[in-house]
C-alpha cells in the first residue's frame, strides 16, 4: 500500500502568496511525477487559490480561513487529518506548526527572520511564527531546511540536529525564442537594456542600496526594471522620489506581479539580476536567474551565496559603493555578464524541483521510521 502524505498548502490562498507557494507548488508537482505517494493537500475555507498559486494535487479545506487557521492550529484545533484521513505523514510547508493525530510532522523552514529580523515582518506574524517554530522543535519528526545558513540558524535556535536535512529549492529553465523576447519587451515596453530585481517588497529585501548604487553607476543608456507584489514596511514611492529628485526616475520601472510564463523571459533578456537582500531563506530568483543563463549580482554572507558561487559577484548588502561598482561591471558588459552559456547556467543544473523532490521523499519515509518527539 503507496503512503498517504496530507501536504499543507494553505499559502497558496494568501494575498501574497510569496516564495513559499512557489517552493510548496513546485515541490508538489515533482512529488506527483515521481508517482510514489498518495498525495492530499490541505487547504484552509473557501474561496480560490490566488492567481498563479494553484496547488498541483486535489485539496481538502478546514473549516477557518488561514488567517483563522494558524491561530486554531497553534491551539491544537483543526488537524489536517481531520479532512485527510490516515496519513502516514502531515507535511506542514508553510511557517506554521498544524496538529497531528496518528501521522509524523515534517515540517519545512525556508527561513528564521521572525526570530532573527522581528522588526521586518508585522507584529502578528512574528508571534504566530514564533510559536509555530516552539511548537515545531517540540513535535516536528524532521524539519527541511531550504539552505545550509537555515540550518544553521535553526540549530542556533535550538532545534535537535539530529532532525534537521538540507532540501535545498530549485529551478526550471525556459526555452526562450526571439519571438518571446520580442512579446515581452512590446509588453513591458522595455526598449533599452535592463537590470532586473524580483521580489515582495519588503525591507530585508534592501532596495534603497539598491537604487542608490543605480543611481551613482549613472548609466543613462540602461534601466532598473522592479518585479513583485507589494509587501509590508517598504514605502517604494517615496524611494522613487529620491530618484526622481536626481534625475533617474525615468530609468527605473515598476512592473509589480507578472504572469508566471514571462518572468523567465524577463530574466532571459536581463544583463543580471541585482539581488541586495540581507537575509534570504534560499533566494528562488537568483537560481531562476541562473537557469536562464543571467548572471547574477547577490549579498554575500548569506543564503544567496550558496546558490551563487563562484559563477557570481557578491557584495556586502550594506556597502554601496560596492554595490556601484558592480552595477557598472555588468552594464559595461564585460565577459562575466555576456556569457549566456556559461558558469551561470551550469550551475543553476545543480539546483532542480526533481531534486527537491528527491530529498523531500527521502525525508518522508525516514520519518515513517522513526519515533514521533
Amino acid at each position: 500500500m503507496r503512503p498517504r502524505i496530507a501536504v499543507t498548502l494553505t499559502q497558496c490562498w494568501h494575498a501574497v502568496p510569496g516564495g513559499t507557494a512557489t517552493a510548496a507548488i513546485r515541490t508538489t508537482a515533482a512529488l506527483v511525477e515521481r508517482d510514489e505517494f498518495d498525495l492530499i493537500g490541505i487547504g484552509p475555507r473557501g474561496g480560490a487559490p490566488s492567481e498563479g498559486a494553484d496547488p498541483p494535487i486535489p485539496v481538502e479545506h478546514l473549516r477557518l480561513p488561514y488567517q483563522l487557521l494558524y491561530e486554531a492550529w497553534h491551539l491544537g484545533l483543526e488537524p489536517p487529518e481531520r479532512v485527510s484521513g490516515p496519513v502516514d505523514v502531515v507535511h506542514s510547508t508553510v511557517p506554521m506548526t498544524p496538529p497531528v493525530r496518528r501521522a509524523a510532522l515534517v515540517s519545512t523552514v525556508h527561513d528564521l527572520f521572525p526570530l532573527l529580523e522581528p522588526a521586518t515582518l508585522t507584529p502578528r506574524g512574528v508571534r504566530l511564527m514564533t510559536k509555530a517554530f516552539r511548537l515545531m522543535r517540540e513535535h516536528a519528526t524532521l524539519v527541511l531546511c531550504s539552505s545550509r545558513q537555515t540550518l544553521d540558524d535553526c540549530v542556533d535556535a535550538g532545534f535537535d540536529p539530529e532532525r534537521l536535512r538540507l532540501v535545498p529549492l530549485g529551478a526550471t529553465p525556459a526555452v526562450v525564442d526571439d519571438d518571446d523576447r520580442r512579446r515581452v519587451r512590446s509588453t513591458y515596453g522595455l526598449e533599452r537594456p535592463y537590470l532586473v530585481w524580483v521580489g515582495t517588497l519588503e525591507p530585508r529585501k534592501n532596495l534603497p542600496v539598491l537604487l542608490q548604487a543605480f543611481r551613482q553607476a549613472a548609466a543613462s543608456d540602461v534601466e532598473l526594471v522592479l518585479i513583485g507584489p507589494d509587501g509590508w514596511n517598504l514605502d517604494l514611492e517615496a524611494l522613487l522620489a529620491d530618484t526622481d529628485r536626481l534625475g533617474t526616475r525615468s530609468r527605473v520601472r515598476r512592473l509589480g506581479r507578472v504572469p508566471a510564463d514571462d518572468l523567465p523571459v524577463l530574466l532571459d533578456g536581463a544583463i543580471a539580476l541585482a539581488y541586495p537582500s540581507r537575509r534570504e531563506g534560499f533566494g528562488l530568483p537568483a537560481v531562476e536567474a541562473m537557469a536562464q543563463g543571467t548572471p547574477v549580482i547577490g549579498a554575500a554572507d548569506t543564503a544567496i551565496a550558496e546558490v551563487v558561487g563562484d559563477t557570481g559577484l557578491l557584495v556586502d548588502p550594506n556597502d554601496v559603493d560596492a554595490w556601484t561598482d558592480a552595477l557598472r561591471m555588468a552594464m559595461a558588459d564585460t565577459g562575466w555578464a555576456a556569457d549566456r552559456d556559461g558558469p551561470a547556467r551550469e550551475r543553476a543544473r545543480q539546483f532542480t524541483w526533481e531534486r527537491t523532490a528527491a530529498l523531500t521523499a527521502d525525508a518522508y519515509r525516514e520519518a515513517m521510521t522513526l519515533p514521533r518527539p
